[in-house]
């Protein structure tokens, strides 16, 4: 599979909001052949998060190539299912939540961390 999935958690999503980081230029940079996807359950914890946004804040990633996946694996919590998710498809993920974090690499993963709010770099 010569595609990377990079899978943006609900915080990444809010980055180019908050931080003024086009985190999917940054992306593309890093990963050059990356499908950038979210999932819907990250776009429904969005909606109750930024009631008023969410609405733009997923347009802007739709305009940037975002695809919104249905990922059927069930979870108790959002976090649980992109870990879910990251395992079953091996896709490096973006996140700003450190027990996300911690628990992607504890599962082998790759995470990509933002940092000094101007950089994108993978660990793991």
């Amino acid at each position: 599979m010569s595609r990377l999935d990079v899978l943006l958690d609900t915080n990444a999503l809010l980055i180019p909001f908050q931080f003024g980081l086009d985190v999917y230029e940054k992306i593309k940079e890093l990963v050059p052949k990356a499908r950038i996807i979210t999932l819907s359950s990250c776009v429904e914890e969005l909606k109750k998060k930024k009631p008023r946004r969410w609405e733009s804040i997923v347009a802007l990633g739709m305009q940037k190539g975002l695809k919104i996946i249905e990922s059927l694996l069930k979870a108790e919590t959002v976090d649980d299912e992109i870990l879910k998710y990251a395992v079953k498809h091996k896709c490096l993920v973006l996140t700003l939540d450190k027990e996300l974090k911690k628990k992607l690499l504890n599962a082998s993963l790759r995470v990509i961390i933002m940092r000094q709010k101007r950089y994108l770099r993978v660990i793991g």
